[in-house]
């Protein structure tokens, strides 16, 4: 058997010595630690090999630290207090909590969830400033260069620097004005009408174009926004229409009536999506929660 040395040590026998130090007693300190005197006898000569010291020493009938188990002591103890805050964080009171927190979001999925986040945060964590931004089409970037702790997108960016995690799912429908044009129920019809179209970029794409096209159809665009909050003016009283996800019928478009789409869609899911280097983090790791619980009580 090789010397032991410094790194042969562990708490669990720092705290035996101490153990054992403080009953004065092997018997006492293996009741109090729940092990066999053998197993105390045995970590005792193991750090008599490492510290190079006898430690213990018999007087009548019980025994005596010496000097150098004295001196020790006095260095293990805050030793072990050390070790003991290296395995428990500090539980994250939200309520005490000062600083800024940014949510990129459109207009849909801000509109929709933040509202009921705020009034949370506003009793949980007073002293949160929780700021918007826009993620247009999912920027990467505003989640690679700390612009934001935490994106909702239906398109979450790729690569193994972000996490992912699905916070709900809709279904694609088609928005009308009730007072001024009937749903259309075929996809004849569906195409021939005037449609509204909501992009974020100049050479987007949208999802009902693309199934269109690979069946060989198009439709009209007569309208062009960048954001959901510009619909309900814009359409009003027209006899456009637009296909969106049907949860906004309950926040921007809530005076509008909707059918379903005749050329169905997959349903639409929604990710909060984080880069990795915030994933430990005990405010993200409580606003992410939050979130998650926010959709939950929204039905979603």
């Amino acid at each position: 058997m090789s010397k032991l040395d410094y790194l042969d040590l562990d708490g669990r026998g720092l705290r035996l010595f101490l153990t054992v130090l403080d009953e004065g007693s092997v018997t006492r300190a293996a009741e109090r630690l729940n092990v066999t005197q053998s197993a105390v006898s045995h970590t005792l000569d193991k750090l008599r090999s490492i510290l190079d010291d006898a430690l213990f020493v018999r007087a009548g009938r019980g025994i005596v630290p010496t000097q150098t188990a004295k001196d020790l002591a006095d260095e293990i103890r805050p030793l072990l207090s050390a070790l003991e805050r290296l395995t428990k964080r500090k539980q994250f009171d939200p309520s005490i909590f000062s600083g800024e927190f940014v949510v990129a979001a459109n207009d849909y999925q801000r509109e929709l969830v933040i509202p009921s986040l705020v009034k949370t945060l506003r009793d949980k964590a007073p002293n949160l400033m929780l700021k918007i931004v826009d993620s247009n089409y999912a920027d990467a970037d505003l989640l690679r260069r700390d612009r934001c702790d935490l994106m909702i997108t239906p398109d979450p960016p790729t690569g193994l620097e972000f996490i992912q995690r699905k916070l709900f799912s809709d279904q694609w429908v088609c928005f009308y004005d009730p007072n001024t044009v009937s749903a259309p129920l075929t996809l004849e019809d569906y195409l021939s009408r005037p449609h509204a179209k909501v992009v974020f970029t100049e050479n987007e794409t949208s999802r009902i174009d693309k199934q269109l096209t690979s069946k060989g159809f198009t439709r009209h665009i007569a309208l062009r926004v960048t954001q959901f909050s510009a619909l309900p003016s814009l359409m009003h009283g027209t006899d456009i229409i637009i296909a969106l996800p049907r949860y906004i019928g309950r926040t921007i478009l809530h005076n509008f009536s909707h059918c379903p789409l005749a050329e169905k869609l997959p349903d639409l899911s929604f990710f909060l999506v984080w880069h990795i280097g915030k994933n430990e983090a005990p405010i993200h790791r409580w606003v992410r929660n939050l979130l998650f619980e926010t959709v939950q009580a929204l039905h979603l």
